[in-house]
């Protein structure tokens, strides 16, 4: 009975020391004009927060003085506030960040229309979110960044705005760049040389663009130069390394099951039409069925056709394919932009090239040239003009995977011999 009340006392008198060491701090958090600044959060150095819900001000008690008070409210500058024993009533002056909120607006292709005022459902990418994605075109650059636009696979020159929504008509996506409808190859448009998009998504955009707004409207605003806008250059490199497709991923026969099939099936006959095409109009075999014939006309020996059924199941044609036919795929982007301008003239330059090689050798290159100039010669009157010009070329590489077959059929036991070609003396 002693020692339980021995530490009962010990327990009292230790929340009577905590309780006597906490220290009230009192105070009010608002910003320039006076308007207290309800939600503020006040932290302390130890990680213990607090936040603002009274108009008429805050009180909190530390633990353990001095300390600093942490003070952070959206939109405004976070304030540091040493506290002691001897600090009175606090009256805390947030000045508002210059870097704040800035106001949205939604390009239609007519018209800014504040984010308030649009009716529609949109999508509005900034130059900073757009490239936050590598990649040499444009819907490399949207696909997952714009909610509800799809890039087709493995077909990346088409893309769907909410789904599809016709059966018969046209499926395209409507393409407005600088206000004008875009006809030409959008793969063509230097990711680059855009300042934003906005992607128009309902009926909306149908009372603006029409009936060919049906599938969506993508409205992309490139770089421009302003009037009196000091000289700025931008450049950029990137290099894109995409891996090996990794060919044992889909699980498939094996060379010694697919050789017992065959040789199962030619028993049977089933090859009988095969062998007479491949006398007749010289078709060709499979390997495996080329030696059971070779076999049945006594061109071979049982045993010497044994060993060569022996080698074909140590076979598999995905290890020579891997290893002489495909490699990582690379992109190299080279980007230049100059704009600028004086009191009646603006320009811009925009210059891209792309150098790449895909995963079966095939090389191909892409040259992007863009120039705008605007000419203000009086107050009310402007003119623009652009070129855009754009040369690309692609060759062919190596076959593909899946154009091995014979006949139609995949086989998984083709030898691939390599030879290297000596050049002439």
């Amino acid at each position: 009975m002693k020692i339980l009340l021995f530490v009962l006392l010990n327990l009292l008198g230790m929340a009577t020391l905590i309780a006597q060491s906490k220290s009230t701090i009192k105070g009010q958090v608002s910003d320039s004009k006076g308007h207290i600044l309800t939600g503020a959060i006040i932290q302390e150095a130890s990680g213990y927060a607090y936040t603002v819900n009274q108009e008429s001000g805050f009180t909190i008690k530390i633990n353990r003085l001095p300390d600093t008070l942490i003070i952070s409210y959206t939109g405004y500058l976070t304030q540091k506030i040493p506290v002691s024993k001897s600090t009175g009533y606090l009256k805390i002056v947030l000045e508002q960040s210059i870097n704040g909120l800035h106001d949205v607006e939604v390009n239609t292709g007519y018209q800014q229309v504040p984010k308030e005022r649009s009716t529609g459902a949109y999508d509005f990418i900034d130059n900073k979110t757009l490239n936050l994605q590598a990649g040499s075109n444009i819907l490399q650059r949207l696909n997952g960044v714009a909610s509800g636009v799809l890039v087709n696979p493995p077909i990346t020159t088409t893309l769907t705005v909410r789904g599809i929504s016709t059966i018969s008509a046209s499926k395209d996506v409507l393409i407005v760049v600088d206000n004008f409808i875009y006809e030409g190859d959008i793969n063509n448009i230097n990711p680059n040389d855009v300042q934003n998009i906005t992607v128009l998504k309902d009926a909306a955009a149908t009372s603006i663009w029409g009936a060919r707004a049906g599938n969506g409207v993508i409205v992309i605003t490139t770089k421009k130069g302003h009037l009196g806008q000091k000289l700025k250059i931008e450049a950029s490199v990137n290099a894109i390394i995409v891996p090996k497709p990794d060919l044992y991923a889909q699980p498939t026969i094996s060379s010694s099951d697919y050789i017992d099939v065959e040789q199962f099936l030619y028993r049977q006959g089933y090859f009988n039409g095969a062998i007479t095409n491949s006398i007749r109009r010289h078709y060709p075999l499979t390997p495996a069925v080329q030696i059971f014939v070779d076999k049945a006309n006594g061109l071979i020996s049982a045993e010497d056709s044994a060993k060569q059924i022996n080698a074909l199941k140590a076979i598999d044609t995905r290890d020579e394919y891997n290893k002489y036919f495909i490699q990582p795929a690379q992109t190299q982007q080279y980007s230049l932009n100059i704009r600028g301008g004086r009191q009646d003239i603006a320009y811009n330059f925009g210059a891209s090239l792309d150098k790449s090689i895909n995963t079966y050798d095939a090389p191909s290159h892409k040259l992007n040239l863009h120039f705008t100039n605007t000419y203000k010669p009086f107050k009310n009157l402007s003119l623009q003009v652009g070129v855009y010009f754009t040369d690309s070329k692609t060759e062919t590489g190596k076959p593909t995977y899946n154009s091995i077959a014979i006949n139609g059929k995949k086989c998984p036991i083709f030898n691939l011999p390599i030879k290297t070609v000596m050049p002439c003396p």
